[in-house]
């Protein structure tokens, strides 16, 4: 007689997933049990039939909480993907009901909020698709996570080095100049052309946090120069605070080009004729590994594709 294993969709129930991401990081049962609305020996059971239906231990129990084995990692991070995915799938019912055509979340770093995202939308309605995009913004670390577990579908942004991205598919979407900038009525935006590297390092600046990349590049492209780095008025990687910052003081501040003319045609700041070589990564539009896109992310990152700048460095 042929034996045949009954498939794990059909032992695992959503409740042993939900008690497995509230054990994830080392949490107590109790403490689950406490996350999950439950009591203790209802989560211990879960737990038990969790271990059961895949037939290995998947936690190390000890007197502080529990402690995920290899199979209890892996299980873990499948359950957070399940989840998310379950829970995208509620908000995308919630856009098609609203008339949308579907819903693409999406994190974005600061470099690609202000300009590239609003394009890509207003691309996508000219052509009549009323697709709903979600976009969250933020650091490498909280977004490249939230896609890595399925709460984004994707995420647009400079790839470095250090970052963790084995898991993704990743497509340089443009490479863009970094540019200097200052209110419009800035004394040395008053200068025309008549502006040096060491009038500009011996004002205040906006810079990012010192282990931005951009700060780091800086730094060394000023120290090759036998420049030292500026004063610092100010540090953050949110644009709009950054401008606001700049429109309110003499600071000066580096942003991407596509960003400086924006908010250059504004009104709210000036680009500088200050020659800066930042070779930084491209911005990137990032998605899973080994998952086709959906239609709604499909058509999202055709408009990015569309809409993407095609600049070189601008001529100052």
């Amino acid at each position: 007689m042929i034996m045949v294993a009954t498939p794990l969709h059909r032992r695992l129930k959503l409740r042993h997933l939900e008690l497995l991401a509230a054990l994830d990081g080392g949490a107590s049962v109790h403490a689950a049990a406490r996350a999950l609305v439950v009591t203790q020996p209802a989560a211990s059971k879960l737990l038990r039939e969790a271990e059961a239906a895949v037939g290995t231990r998947l936690f190390e129990r000890s007197s502080r909480g529990v402690v995920a084995t290899a199979a209890g990692t892996a299980l873990i991070a499948r359950a957070r993907r399940l989840i998310a995915s379950l829970d995208g799938a509620r908000d995308e019912l919630d856009a098609v009901a609203a008339g949308a055509r579907g819903l693409a979340r999406v994190g974005v770093y600061a470099v690609a909020a202000p300009v590239l995202v609003p394009r890509a939308l207003a691309w996508l309605r000219a052509r009549g698709q009323p697709l709903r995009v979600r976009v969250e913004e933020g650091g490498a670390d909280a977004l490249l996570g939230a896609l890595r577990e399925g709460a984004l579908d994707a995420v647009i942004g400079r790839v470095l080095d250090s970052d963790d991205t084995g898991d993704f598919d990743i497509e340089p979407l443009y490479a863009e100049p970094i540019v200097v900038a200052a209110r419009p009525g800035h004394a040395l935006a008053r200068r025309g052309r008549r502006i040096s590297w060491p009038q500009a390092a011996a004002c205040d600046w906006v810079m990012p946090q010192p282990n931005a990349p951009l700060r780091r590049v800086f730094s060394a492209w000023l120290a090759r120069r036998g420049l030292a780095e500026p004063r610092c008025l100010f540090e953050s990687v949110s644009i709009l605070a950054n401008i606001t910052v700049v429109r309110e003081s003499d600071a000066l501040v580096m942003l991407p080009a596509g960003v400086a003319e924006h908010y250059s045609a504004l009104g709210l700041v000036r680009v500088l004729p200050l020659p800066f070589e930042s070779n930084l990564p491209p911005v990137s539009l990032l998605t899973r590994r080994r998952e086709p896109p959906e239609p709604v992310l499909a058509a999202f990152a055709e408009a990015l594709r569309a809409v993407r700048p095609t600049r070189r460095a601008p001529r100052l």
